[in-house]
């Protein structure tokens, strides 16, 4: 599959054979439900829903609610904490509980935080040999535009996300791949951070809807206007693949002197985060992913209502 397709029934990988699991991220938001309400002729062993404990919500725990009513009739609903303060909590648990040498897993991306996604898929993909994995994701109808406008819930510190760490060689220039979005402050928290030599940005086009780019331009005009126009990109906001090919197109074959160092901001969509683990787990040594740890997590959703569900591609891992 070389494109996103569009979602309006969800069906175990294998035909009639139940999935190994299900895992999704509960939200305040009321897309990480786009998904289940699609479960009618699904099946799948387990529906493990990953849920923040150190943040008290209750419009997620309604989420929560929904979710394991539309699995009633899927498989076992199992709940899984993590933690804001720990970005490992609780994933190692998932793992062991998901681990399957040559099944299939259905990852349900729409509203994972950006850091336990690339965690998530690294610790399943380590534990699950050989396991086919499916990327599915619902848009958002929209954005809080009044938050886009005041920068966000801006950042603390910015950090390399664990096990994606490349060699860094200090005679070399620092190159920042950043992927732009909607979170201005954190955006220009990792830029002023890394102080990079030079500047790659990215944004997300086509986007999920016509006016979509037209702000993240605005949002990050500060960024965009350093930067030399050659090197502002558009890549596809849906298809993991495509940001998979660019990133490999511009490291790995962009002519760059031997041992440049590559940083990676993936603070676009979610599916352009998949395409940069995707690249990241087939190149260790091309590239870091940073990101910026939010000042306040509750200002974060900002996005609202369910917009179209997809199948995304995803890269399998290299046997």
């Amino acid at each position: 599959m070389n494109g996103p397709t569009q979602l309006s029934s969800l069906a175990p990988i294998r035909p009639g054979v139940p999935d190994d699991a299900f895992i999704t991220f509960a939200s305040p938001e009321e897309r990480c439900l786009g998904v289940p309400k699609l479960f009618s002729k699904y099946l799948s062993k387990q529906v493990c829903i990953l849920t923040i404990v150190d943040e008290p919500n209750s419009s997620r725990n309604r989420n929560i609610s929904e979710i394991k009513e539309a699995a009633a009739s899927v498989g076992v609903a199992r709940e899984f904490h993590v933690r804001h303060d720990d970005a490992v909590f609780g994933i190692a648990e998932l793992a062991a509980v998901t681990a399957s040498r040559e099944g299939a897993i259905t990852i349900d991306i729409s509203t994972f935080p950006r850091v336990s996604l690339l965690l998530v898929l690294r610790a399943i993909e380590l534990a699950s040999e050989r396991c086919v994995v499916r990327i599915v994701y619902s848009e958002p109808a929209s954005y809080d535009e009044s938050a886009s406008n005041r920068g966000g819930p801006g950042f603390k510190a910015t950090a390399v996300v664990p096990t994606f760490v490349a060699p860094f060689t200090p005679s070399e220039e620092v190159i920042l791949v950043m992927f732009l979005g909607f979170e201005r402050d954190r955006a220009l928290g990792v830029w002023r951070s890394v102080e990079p030599n030079k500047t790659i940005a990215v944004l997300a086009s086509p986007a999920y809807q016509g006016t979509f780019e037209s702000r993240a331009r605005a949002v990050n005009a500060p960024i965009l206007a350093a930067t030399e126009t050659k090197n502002v990109y558009l890549v596809d906001a849906r298809n993991p693949l495509q940001t998979y090919e660019f990133l490999e197109g511009l490291i790995l074959n962009g002519g760059w002197p031997a041992q440049t160092n590559f940083y990676i901001a993936p603070l676009g969509t979610k599916p352009q985060t998949v395409g940069t683990y995707c690249f990241c787990r087939d190149y260790p040594d091309a590239a870091c992913i940073i990101h910026a740890a939010p000042l306040e997590h509750h200002r974060q959703y900002i996005a609202s209502g369910v917009g179209r569900s997809w199948i995304l591609p995803f890269v399998q891992a290299k046997s």
